[in-house]
Order: C-alpha cells, then sequence, then structure tokens
C-alpha cells in the first residue's frame, strides 16, 4: 500500500493513502496543498470542531468547490 504519513503527533495527524485518500485532516491547508487536487476522500477519525459540518446532518457530505467526499466514522 502506498502512503505519505504527513503529521503523526500531538498537534496534528494526517495520512495520505494512494494519493486519493485523506485519513485525518490535523494539519494546515498549506501543507495539505500541493496533494489536495487529488483527494477524493476525507476520512475523520474525530472532530476537534464541529462548525464545518454543523449545516448537514448527515456523516457523508461534499465540499462544494471539489468532488472531495468527507466521511466521519
Amino acid at each position: 500500500m502506498e502512503y505519505k504519513i504527513l503529521a503523526s503527533c500531538s498537534s496534528g495527524n494526517a495520512v495520505i493513502i494512494r494519493d486519493i485518500i485523506l485519513i485525518d485532516c490535523g494539519i494546515s491547508f498549506k501543507r495539505l496543498q500541493k496533494y489536495y487536487k487529488n483527494l477524493r476522500i476525507v476520512l475523520l477519525t474525530h472532530i476537534h470542531s464541529l462548525r464545518p459540518l454543523q449545516k448537514s446532518n448527515n456523516k457523508k457530505i461534499s465540499t462544494r468547490k471539489t468532488n472531495i467526499k468527507i466521511c466521519v466514522l
């Protein structure tokens, strides 16, 4: 399996699998910028703030400007 560990510490976690799946998103967008165009799925194992997800009652939502699916586990 091809994967990249972008961060793994108490300040944030982020792992990209096969350049299309992001597991957790505990880093800044600036650090994700070169990867986000290929991403198709973001799997979140936990959330520190629900504000970005408050408009959706589903556990699966799409961002407006991309085709990325966000799934909260």
